[in-house]
């Protein structure tokens, strides 16, 4: 999925980012105009989206088990790896 969009769309399973909280929240809620990254405000509480944030922020220290779901969903059938 992620060869679809231009510009691509980061794939944060392959790199953790390291902007701040606050700008990850606002650019989950906005939206970013001109790409693949929708707004997801009136889809999503406020908190839903902050947990979302720290999910995203913290996905390097999952547990193992946790981990190798994540990767999982990520390359689900009929995806191609980002590996």
């Amino acid at each position: 999925m992620e060869n679809r969009f231009s510009p691509p769309a980061p794939q944060f399973i392959n790199r953790i980012p390291d902007d701040e909280d606050a700008w990850l929240f606002w650019v989950t809620k906005h939206g970013v105009r001109m790409t693949g990254m929708p707004a997801w405000s009136g889809i999503l509480s406020d908190d839903e989206i902050w947990k979302a944030v720290a999910f995203i922020k913290h996905s390097d220290k999952l547990p193992p088990d946790v981990q190798a779901l994540w990767q999982q969903a990520a390359t689900a059938p009929g995806q191609p790896s980002s590996r």
